[in-house]
């Protein structure tokens, strides 16, 4: 089955005002945490979000992992919008994630520095587990990204399909041949193969194993340069019987409409996962 969004699921203008009155009603705890790679050798900033409630009693809270997007880093998404509104309003724990400059979420073959499937789709989601009182379980944690990360988004989910139970992907770049960045993925890759770049490209690997696929939100632009590669996801899921919901909006391939659709996906992750805190 597939769901067609045609709209938020809340008035745009009620959205504003409401983030406007829990900016100051709320104090999530916004943190930058360090978390050491063994994969990379080295150790990467993230930022942690976690809600207020969390100090006032003994429950566990879901996790939404956040990817920015190509020449981004971890602060990225803490310095475009109120990640501490979104905190408190639905109770949950949001990590920022570093996922390197253009590292796409792959494990580069030639690049020993440049192993971010491991480092986020692992290494990260073990040290917020055993650090916080999180849901461990793949319905306890969704996963979402803009543009480069809506890619890493659909990546991660497929190569660790019992780690995450939902994902979202703004602006998605799903087809890795169809961006002008190509020359530098190639370069990722240690080869300007078709078929090696294909191998690592979401849109011919839209399959996960039995029982493990994620609920799925793809959503982009109207007037955004990767709509077609959207579309064309789209209509691979359809035409594989793969459930998802699809949303495509006035906007461009920018932080405005980013910003703007984050809580459409919070709220698409809290209803299909069925996400509170549980003791």
């Amino acid at each position: 089955m597939v769901r067609i969004i045609k709209e938020h699921y809340s008035p745009k203008y009620l959205v504003f005002a409401y983030l406007i009155f829990v900016q100051f009603s709320f104090s999530a705890n916004i943190d930058t945490i360090f978390v050491y790679s063994v994969s990379m050798d080295t150790t990467l900033s993230n930022i942690i979000v976690i809600p207020e409630n969390y100090k006032n009693d003994s429950t566990s809270f879901p996790v939404l992992y956040l990817l920015h997007g190509w020449s981004g880093d971890f602060d990225n998404w803490n310095s475009k919008t109120d990640l501490s509104a979104y905190s408190d309003t639905y109770d949950i724990i949001i990590v920022c994630p570093e996922g390197g400059y253009a590292s796409w979420y792959l494990d580069s073959p030639v690049n020993p520095k440049s192993q971010f499937k491991t480092y986020v789709g692992k290494e990260v989601v073990e040290w917020v587990d055993a650090n916080y009182r999180t849901i461990n379980t793949r319905d306890g944690r969704a996963i979402c990204g803009l543009s480069m990360g809506g890619h890493g988004a659909f990546y991660l989910s497929l190569e660790y399909p019992n780690t995450f139970g939902a994902i979202g992907s703004m602006s998605g770049v799903l087809d890795l041949s169809t961006t002008r960045l190509v020359d530098g993925i190639h370069e990722l890759l240690g080869t300007n193969s078709r078929v090696t770049l294909d191998s690592f490209s979401v849109f011919y690997r839209l399959n996960w194993p039995e029982k493990t696929q994620p609920f799925i939100l793809i959503d982009c632009g109207l007037e955004d340069k990767y709509i077609h590669v959207n579309r064309k996801v789209h209509k691979r899921l359809s035409e594989m019987g793969i459930e998802h919901s699809y949303l495509e909006e006035p906007g461009n391939h920018n932080w405005e409409y980013w910003t703007s659709h984050l809580e459409t996906h919070i709220q698409f992750f809290k209803s299909s996962l069925n996400w509170k805190s549980i003791d």
